[in-house]
Formats: C-alpha cells, sequence, structure tokens
C-alpha cells in the first residue's frame, strides 16, 4: 500500500473496527455472495504510458462473510478484474488482476435496506504479456494491494439479497525486464480502478 491513498485506507480500516455495534435486526449472521460488474481503470495503468488507453473490462468473484461483533464482519472471497490495453499499459494487452478479498465489513440497517461499507486487504496477481494482444511471453506479479467501498444491500426475500457495490482497488505491481527491455528495472505498473459491480447474496 502505497502513500497517501494506503494511509487513508488503513484509517478506514481503524475506523470500522472502531464502529459501535449495529442492532441485529435484519443483519444476517452468515452469508455467502457471487458478484459480477465493471473493472473501470481511473488511466491507463502505466506509469510509463499515462495516455489513457486502458478500457473497462469484467470483474466477477465469490465470498462468503461472518458476523464477529454486530454489524461487523469478516469478508472472505475471491475476485477477478479485467482491463482491456490493446492501445495503452505500455503495450502488455490485456491485464488481469486475480486474488483473495480480505476485508473487514460493517453493515447497518436503514429502513427497508442494509448499506455497508468496507475495507481489506487484497493478495493478487497481475498477469499480461510482452506482445500485446498477439501472444508472447507471459508476464506476472504476485502483489499486496487494497480496496476501500461500500454498498447496500435490498432483501427479496428473508434468504435472498441483491447487493450493488461501489469499490476503489489500488495494486502496484512491477514486470520483469522483458517487459521493458529499455530497463533493468522492468515495468511497473499503477492499477487503480473502480469495482462497480451487483451481488446475488445468500443470507443464513
Amino acid at each position: 500500500m502505497g502513500g497517501w491513498r494506503g494511509g487513508i485506507a488503513w484509517v478506514a480500516l481503524a475506523g470500522v473496527l472502531l464502529l459501535p455495534a449495529a442492532s441485529e435486526g435484519q443483519l444476517p449472521r452468515l452469508f455467502a455472495e457471487g458478484r459480477f460488474g465493471a473493472a473501470v481503470p481511473t488511466g491507463d495503468l502505466s506509469e510509463d504510458s499515462p495516455q489513457g488507453g486502458a478500457t473497462t473490462g469484467p470483474s466477477f468473484g465469490a465470498g462468503f462473510a461472518f458476523a464477529v461483533r454486530g454489524g461487523l464482519y469478516v469478508n472472505l472471497g475471491f475476485s477477478q478484474h479485467r482491463f482491456g490495453c490493446s492501445d495503452g499499459c505500455s503495450g502488455l494487452g490485456d491485464l488481469a488482476a486475480t486474488g483473495f478479498d480480505l476485508a473487514l465489513r460493517y453493515g447497518f440497517v436503514a429502513g427497508p435496506v442494509l448499506p455497508y461499507v468496507r475495507a481489506g486487504a487484497l493478495p493478487y496477481t497481475v498477469e499480461g504479456s510482452t506482445e500485446g494482444d498477439t501472444g508472447g511471453d507471459p508476464l506476472s506479479d504476485h502483489v499486496w494491494g487494497w480496496e476501500l467501498g461500500g454498498g447496500v444491500g435490498v432483501p427479496l426475500s428473508e434468504h435472498v439479497h441483491l447487493s450493488p457495490g461501489l469499490r476503489y482497488v489500488s495494486m502496484d505491481p512491477r514486470f520483469d525486464e522483458a517487459a521493458n527491455p529499455d530497463s533493468d528495472d522492468g515495468l511497473e505498473l499503477a492499477v487503480r480502478a473502480w469495482i462497480l459491480d451487483l451481488g446475488l447474496v445468500w443470507a443464513f
């Protein structure tokens, strides 16, 4: 987690821990969910090629969460976010960021809906290739990122909820010199994106 954005994520995480216990009401003790939506990059993803060529790609994931104190949940999941990079990202072609979502989530009851906020860490693998969409040598890096976001649960029945959400993800993978033969340091990416998705939740 680099720079001031990483600091904001840690402050948000501490804030979630310090929130008072929610009235349990309609809050489930345990739930599982599947999510699908879009990964919207905030720039080109490559610090060496900031021309804005990265495009929106699909995002999907699944996970579960269990309550530990009132409205405070531990959220464990697995996700993949893809970005179209045919015209940018230093010519790396499409990128895929895949890994685990390790988050704390705080939910509360607001009338008929269940808003929540979440913050967490992302141990991910980011993959691309040296010759864009035409093939070439595969590139990958294992990296820790972070996320911050929220959403709202809309109960459809006692056990089934719809859950639209929005979160910001950030990670800084570095590919080896094969991605950038002109530099011994390889190529560092700045993956910053908004994940806009819809979840289908089964509450226990």
